[in-house]
């Protein structure tokens, strides 16, 4: 479609319209396809994007709701992923999860609803079932992003090992902490942990007299953290067991990866259904915010507005939580055939001449977009290859063109392409 001058959206007050549906998208995927999206200017898409906006107007206004919540952006991820051997980490999996869950709640949703909803059902379709990675994640990954003992029977058994060491190690330490506190050594009582192997405190003046090995010493040089000599060997079992750990923790990672690797194709269709779904329920969103509907469409020049509510108006009255101004809004009928093209108005300054020749031209941005209008449903549109525009006063210092000279050039543009 093509729209002039490229300042014609903003004169609309399209924007406005546009910003609203912004301000309903719960994922950076949905921003990123709402701000590319172009103007679709045939019938038969127009049709589709309307009729899958009016689907969802009608889920959110009369159906259960749909659990829909901010959606973490995998695209990232599915780059990271693409190489032989790449890893994802523990809260790159949850947010993996969480969207997921979106996907596999969304195409539950309308699974059961096809034939209630079958333009968004049509939409939704390709969404694959991603269930058996769902599964994979849960019983891997805790909220924290951390490996859980579920994850894999070795894991398991390594950290049961880890635990009884520890506890044996920390039996022994405390023995020979209560020792060196009875022979006037140690004043505290707890053991620690200094480069990775579990310590005891003990006076820099005697740390002759306990066997061991020195470890670390405070800041300040009067305690050294000695590893006693009786301590050595389940110190090393626990660093064994901690190295098992790690390596367990990694092949499961890259089982999890190499699960969600085989699937990255349907991982990257889901991103963009999703995103298109994202910004469908935005517009019907901002499409029940203005009572909007689907008008008639026609490939003729027939234009039939009836009953229509300026949506920047309105919008503008709502965001200031005007609701008396916004249901004020002075309601529009024109009705243009072929036998008669052009209509003329007139009246005072301020009478709303301007707002209705904007309306016009917004309605066909808007369906265009596939975002239904604040009209009655009586309405009858034509689907418009151009909208051409030429309101309000617009000169230009670099051009030295008085305010006429700017209207004139618009309109030579607006004839040549006509």
């Amino acid at each position: 479609m093509l729209v002039y001058p490229e300042s014609a959206p903003d004169k609309l007050g399209f924007q406005i319209v546009m910003d609203d549906v912004a301000s309903h998208l719960a994922s950076d995927a949905g921003r990123r396809c709402f701000e590319d999206e172009s103007p679709a200017d045939t019938e038969d898409d127009i049709r589709s994007m309307l009729g899958c906006v009016e689907e969802i107007q009608q889920m959110l206004r009369f159906d259960d709701p749909l659990d829909w919540t901010e959606l973490p952006d995998i695209g990232a991820l599915i780059k990271q992923l693409r190489p032989a051997g790449s890893l994802a980490d523990g809260e790159q999996l949850l947010d993996l999860s969480a969207f997921v869950a979106s996907s596999q709640r969304v195409r539950s949703y309308f699974a059961n609803r096809q034939q209630k909803y079958p333009a968004a059902s049509s939409m939704l379709a390709p969404l694959a079932d991603f269930g058996e990675v769902e599964g994979l994640i849960s019983v891997s990954i805790d909220r924290d992003g951390g490996i859980k003992d579920s994850a894999s029977s070795e894991l398991q058994r390594i950290r049961r090992s880890m635990v009884s060491r520890e506890r044996d190690l920390r039996k022994s330490l405390n023995e020979e902490l209560r020792s060196a506190i009875a022979s006037g050594f140690a004043t505290e009582e707890q053991p620690t942990i200094r480069n990775g192997r579990m310590v005891i405190p003990i006076r820099a003046e005697a740390k002759r007299k306990v066997r061991g090995f020195v470890q670390d010493a405070s800041g300040t040089g009067q305690t050294v953290y000695i590893e006693p000599a009786s301590c050595l060997e389940l110190n090393n079992e626990l660093r064994e067991l901690q190295a098992e750990e790690r390596r367990e923790i990694r092949l499961i990672l890259i089982s999890i990866a190499d699960a969600i690797r085989s699937r990255l194709g349907e991982f990257a269709d889901a991103v963009d259904v999703l995103a298109a779904f994202d910004v469908a329920r935005a517009k019907a969103r901002t499409a029940n915010k203005l009572d909007g509907v689907v008008p008639h469409l026609n490939q003729g020049v027939r234009l039939s507005i009836v009953e229509a509510r300026n949506p920047a108006l309105v919008l503008r009255f709502l965001a200031d939580s005007d609701l008396a101004s916004a249901r004020s809004v002075v309601p529009l009928t024109m009705d243009l055939s072929a036998d008669s093209r052009t209509v003329l108005i007139t009246g005072p300054n301020a009478g709303g001449k301007t707002v209705a020749l904007a309306t016009v031209g917004l309605f066909g941005l808007m369906i265009s977009h596939g975002i239904p209008i604040p009209a009655d449903e009586a309405t009858d549109l034509p689907v418009y290859s151009k909208i051409l525009v030429d309101i309000g006063d617009e000169q230009s210092i670099e051009h030295d063109l008085s305010t006429f000279s700017s209207h004139l050039r618009n309109l030579r543009r607006m004839m040549d392409e006509a």
